[in-house]
């Protein structure tokens, strides 16, 4: 996929579809990955969270980058929206939070900034989900990836309730809501690319991930 000096939202994404929205959680640091801030690590070419959006851009008819309050111009490689997040607390909860308030379609997908391999496919298996008033999430190695899922914004109201009492803990959540777990045969993408969902949290996935470039690895 060509980089671009100024990213913009892809004029030829679908405008109809249950999930027509997409948001890039990019308000973590990352501090597992022995200082390196994840968002802007190097990835083919580009800072990582420039490359997810590029990807997100060209699938959903609109992307919002999701950021913490002050940052929106360290992101300066965007042009599209942007929703900055102050309220302290879980990233992942407020950028979910956040987003849902700021969303149009009757789903969002979320997709965090650390799943650098995700390829363009999954991305569209996920927009042409049939609409659910559940979240869907992927499951793989045991691993459920609430960084990459579809929230219907019907499920705002218990997000709040959460955050209002502290729980962050995303297994509590999702077992306060309807949801459906994609087990890995559900996820035609992962045929292709079994290391889809790898997860950039520590200093050692520095090291896998960058075997995994040497190997030829989707994203």
């Amino acid at each position: 996929m060509p980089s671009r000096s100024c990213l913009e939202p892809s004029p030829t994404a679908p405008s109809i579809t249950p999930a027509a929205e997409a948001f890039l959680l990019a308000g973590g640091t990352g501090r597992r990955l022995g200082g390196e801030d994840k968002r802007f690590l190097p990835f083919r070419g580009q800072p990582l969270y420039a490359r997810q959006l590029e990807k997100l851009s060209s699938v959903f008819a609109r992307t919002t980058l999701l950021c913490k309050e002050g940052e929106h111009g360290r992101f300066g490689l965007w042009n599209g929206a942007v929703v900055e997040e102050g309220t302290p607390g879980s990233a992942l909860l407020n950028g979910l939070i956040s987003g849902l308030e700021h969303c149009a379609s009757p789903a969002g997908f979320f997709l965090g900034v650390d799943l650098p391999l995700l390829p363009v496919r999954a991305l569209e298996f996920f927009r042409d989900l049939p609409a659910e008033e559940k979240i869907v999430v992927a499951r793989t190695e045991g691993r459920i990836h609430f960084a990459c899922a579809l929230y219907p914004r019907s499920v705002l109201p218990v997000l709040l309730r959460h955050r209002d009492r502290s729980e962050y803990r995303m297994t509590a959540l999702l077992a306060a809501l309807p949801h459906r777990v994609l087990s890995e045969d559900e996820l035609p993408f992962l045929r292709e690319e079994p290391r889809a969902l790898f997860n950039l949290n520590g200093p050692g996935d520095l090291e896998t991930l960058s075997r995994l470039e040497r190997r030829g690895s989707g994203g």
